[in-house]
């Protein structure tokens, strides 16, 4: 090292392993005169070397003495491998003022299993079904973790994967499932071979309890009924809910209103101009119009014969249907009756309606109106909000009826928004453009859910049951026919009708849920109302739902044919016979009471009870011929 004699051993070497360190000692000598050392920028003698250190870190060496500096090697926490360094000596010899010194740390890694958690319980899982659970086993250690094999002790019990390796650091998930194949508690242990050295197999308990299932039977499998008012508008039935398993069913109803007979229509083209705009709308949008259709759009959608539609313009706005002649002529084609209210609303006018249309507003309603619209949303209607200058009165009205639904006036955001949420109205619409709207959904909590949100992230469209009734809340006119001339426009306007139309009040059942003990059965009542629909085909469907693991959810169609009147029935006795012939004799030649209803008598269907209706009903009841009346 020079005349100086300025030394520090040999070069530093050691091996170790990640649970330990080990100290090397050097000497630094002086033959000349005192000489000073001290760590390079005064950090210490290895900046950002934690597997190495060296004590003292300065001192002063006097003339013809020497120093002992320990070097620390520490491997723990340190991968398997080499690690290279050098001690810096920095000191006031003039002729070699830094003297480095080589380091080399050789380490030996060691893998170390870990599991979390470190037992598993199943609790009561039914025989011949499966419950999986995850032990997650990682390697806490400094080197490779081979395992070589995970077993479990029974057949009851089974794990994957059963070999893997991981990486220092890495974890793995492996799946246990039980699947008791008897009943009664079982154990067994979960058992994990590997290469740590101290740890080679690792032991988990696991529990679980077998339990016979039940085993649900509904009979019967559905229900119908052919109900003619005027003989007896209610029907009684009765479900029987039987449990042939072994252990308790547990057991739910909910009622589905059935879906209407569905078909392919085709749909209409816009009959006015794409850039026609409501009267009372801003004349400018903030985004692009999606193109216009020219050819007709099909699509399946359920068939609306009978179902009513009024648009209502007693409280301002829209006083005709022109502004909405697209989806006013897609709801006609699909045999819907839709028409305007001028008249105040009530309880009368409104027993005949499905659906009310509410497309902005400017006079509020009255609490002699809030009142019946609440008790016929009670029992079925359906309510289409439709508009962004009327959040007062809206909100008075979805208040009301604690539709959980509050409009806003916020900036508008039009354009063409994706913002879709899945539901029966929003099958098949993947883009819907929005425009201008002067409103957004500042509040939409249960039972309402929102539908569909504007290109700002606003809520524009949300929907809401309330009692036995559906409701729609939107944001905006988005089936005036300025804008519906796009497809997935049009097929959410006509959507949402079919999904307000799907009311559900002429059923109900009792009792809604019990518990069959194994071997036994409940009964449930079963009532069909035929007074509350209108006539025609209704269909619902009763979802029984148990904890039966082979049958969660058994449905029982329910189907209901409502008929105002028998055909050839005069007197209403639900026969047709001579007595009827009679009856409609009489009345023809002897001023006797009419056929009620009047339709009952009037085989031929022109509006008349006469001599031809007489000869019709003979002719049937001697075998000639059948009848059919005018009713649908």
């Amino acid at each position: 090292l020079g005349s100086h004699s300025v030394k520090f051993g040999l070069p530093l070497s050691a091996l170790g392993g990640d649970d330990g360190s080990m100290d090397v000692t050097g000497v630094i000598g002086n033959n000349d005169g005192p000489t000073e050392w001290f760590p390079e920028h005064g950090h210490g003698t290895l900046v950002g070397m934690s597997w190495l250190t060296c004590a003292p870190t300065e001192g002063v060496v006097p003339s013809g003495g020497n120093i002992v500096i320990k070097a620390i090697f520490d491997a723990r926490g340190l991968f398997g491998g080499d690690y290279y360094a050098n001690v810096l000596i920095h000191n006031n010899d003039s002729l070699h003022p830094e003297i480095r010194i080589p380091v080399h740390l050789g380490v030996t890694g060691v893998p170390d299993i870990a599991t979390v958690p470190d037992s598993l319980t199943f609790g009561t899982v039914f025989v011949g079904t499966s419950h999986r659970d995850t032990v997650f086993v990682s390697n806490r250690g400094t080197d490779l973790l081979t395992v070589s094999n995970i077993a479990v002790g029974n057949a009851h019990f089974s794990a994957g994967p059963i070999s893997f390796s991981l990486a220092p650091d890495d974890n793995l998930p492996v799946e246990v499932i039980f699947t008791p194949g008897i009943e009664g508690d079982l154990s067994t242990i979960l058992s994990i071979a590997s290469n740590d050295p101290d740890e080679a197999v690792i032991h988990l308990p696991l529990h679980g309890r077998g339990l016979f299932p039940p085993e649900i039977r509904v009979s019967p499998d559905s229900l119908s009924a052919d109900i003619i008012l005027t003989v007896n508008p209610i029907v009684k039935d009765t479900l029987t809910i039987a449990n042939a398993g072994r252990s308790d069913l547990i057991w739910t109803t909910q009622l589905q209103a059935g879906r209407r007979d569905s078909a392919l229509f085709t749909l209409n083209l816009t009959t006015r101009s794409g850039s026609s705009r409501l009267p009372n709308e801003p004349g400018q949008t903030t985004g692009p119009r999606p193109p216009a259709r020219t050819t007709p759009l099909q699509a399946v959608l359920k068939d609306l014969t009978g179902v009513s539609i009024v648009l209502d313009a007693s409280h301002g706005a829209y006083g005709d249907l022109s502004y909405f002649s697209t989806i006013v002529a897609d709801l006609r084609n699909r045999g819907a009756v839709v028409t305007m209210n001028y008249a105040t609303i009530t309880s009368a006018l409104l027993a005949d309606v499905d659906i009310v249309w509410l497309i902005d507003h400017t006079y509020s309603w009255s609490p002699e109106e809030l009142g019946p619209l609440h008790d016929w949303m009670m029992a079925g209607g359906g309510l289409l909000l439709e508009g962004d200058e009327t959040e007062t009165i809206f909100n008075t009205i979805l208040a009301s009826l604690g539709a959980g639904i509050t409009y806003t006036s916020q900036s508008p955001a039009s354009g063409v928004t994706t913002d879709i949420f899945p539901h029966e109205t929003t099958v098949g619409v993947h883009s819907l453009y929005l425009e201008y709207p002067l409103a957004r959904l500042s509040t939409v909590t249960a039972p309402a859910a929102v539908l569909v949100r504007d290109i700002g992230g606003g809520n524009n469209v949300a929907y809401s049951t309330v009692g036995s009734g559906r409701i729609i809340a939107m944001a905006d006119e988005n089936s005036y026919d300025g804008v519906i001339n796009s497809t997935d426009n049009q097929l959410f306007a006509n959507q949402r009708f079919d999904w307000l139309a799907s009311r559900l009040d002429w059923l109900t059942i009792a009792p809604t849920g019990d518990t069959a003990p194994a071997g036994m059965t409940n009964s449930i009542e079963v009532t069909i109302d035929g007074s509350k629909p209108r006539a025609g085909y209704h269909r619902a469907i009763i979802a029984v739902q148990s904890n039966d693991p082979f049958a969660p959810v058994r449905e029982v169609p329910v189907t209901l044919h409502v008929r105002e009147y028998l055909c050839g029935d005069a007197n209403a006795d639900g026969i047709v016979n001579r007595a009827d012939l009679n009856y409609i004799v009489d009345y023809y030649f002897h001023y006797g009471p009419a056929p009620s209803p009047f339709g009952s008598g009037d085989l031929n269907c022109d509006n008349w009870v006469n001599l031809s209706d007489i000869c019709s009903l003979e002719r049937f009841l001697n075998g000639n011929r059948t009848l059919n009346c005018c009713q649908k």
